[in-house]
Parts: C-alpha cells; structure tokens; sequence
C-alpha cells in the first residue's frame, strides 16, 4: 500500500470519528434543548422529634424541611439540601429550587409555625377568702390561659365549689 493511500484512509478514519463525536455532542445538545418542561419539586416538614403538627398548624418542636425532586426529561441537576428550623417563629417560610439538566427550574416555598413555649394556666378564685382563708358562699375557680405565638385550644372550665 502506498504511504499516499495509507494517509488518506487514516484522515478519513479521523474525520468519520471526528463526525460520530460531533453527531453525539449534537444529539445531547439537542435532547437539552428539547426539555422544555421545568421539573417537579415537593416541599415537606416534619417534627424533629416526631411529634404531629397540631390541627391548627404548629409545630411543637424543631422542623425537619426536606426537598424532593423529579425530572423526566434531561434528569435532575440539582435539588436542594435538607433544613431544620429550630427557632420559634409564626409563617416561617423555606424556599427551594430545583434545576435539570437542560437548565429548567422549579420552585417550592413552604410555611411552617413553630412554637417552642408552653402555654401559661393561672387560677383566680371568686369571692376572696375572708378572714382565716374560708369562703363563706359557694366559690368560683377561673382558669385564664394564654399562649403568645400558638394560642389557646383548650382551656379549663370554670368550676363552682
């Protein structure tokens, strides 16, 4: 074979590999550029130490907020990392955005209400003892409650002795 012949077979090897890159970096490009759909993000928090929220929406404990996120199109790039909230605190709010591959995003805020401190339970009795702490009528015990950051969701019922 002659060093010509044998030149022009290897320059046209090179090109066809050259092609076939070319061709895949093409074919990703163009699967990137096809994803038009943002993917999905999900928000969710949790008690710490596994307690439940309560029925009107607070949390008695530190809160866990964790991100979930799908993408099937070009795949998932990123998604954000785990928050834990320890301060107490109503409409506490934790955003996070996700991004895949093709560069589409999507983002997931989420509000949580935590209250750290127990709720206050006095007692007021009426009328006032008299003289020697006895109350010579029937006598009426008031419970008053109250809760800063929560409110009150119970409170003892007045009781007559």
């Amino acid at each position: 074979m002659s060093r010509q012949r044998a030149v022009g077979r290897v320059l046209f090897f090179a090109g066809a590999v050259s092609a076939l890159a070319l061709s895949t970096v093409g074919l990703n490009a163009a699967a990137r550029n096809w994803d038009k759909t943002p993917p999905a993000i999900r928000a969710s928090a949790v008690a710490v130490d596994g307690s439940t929220v309560s029925s009107s929406g607070w949390f008695h404990s530190s809160v866990r907020v964790t991100f979930r996120c799908t993408d099937a199109g070009s795949g998932v790039a990123s998604c954000p990392a785990a928050r834990t909230l320890t301060v107490q605190g109503a409409s506490q709010t934790v955003t996070g955005t996700a991004r895949d591959n093709a560069g589409n995003t999507a983002t997931a805020t989420i509000t949580v209400n935590i209250d750290l401190t127990r709720p206050t339970v006095g007692v007021a009795v009426t009328p006032s003892p008299g003289q020697g702490g006895y109350i010579p009528t029937a006598a009426t015990a008031r419970f008053p409650c109250s809760d800063a950051l929560a409110g009150i969701a119970t409170c003892p019922a007045n009781v007559v002795y």
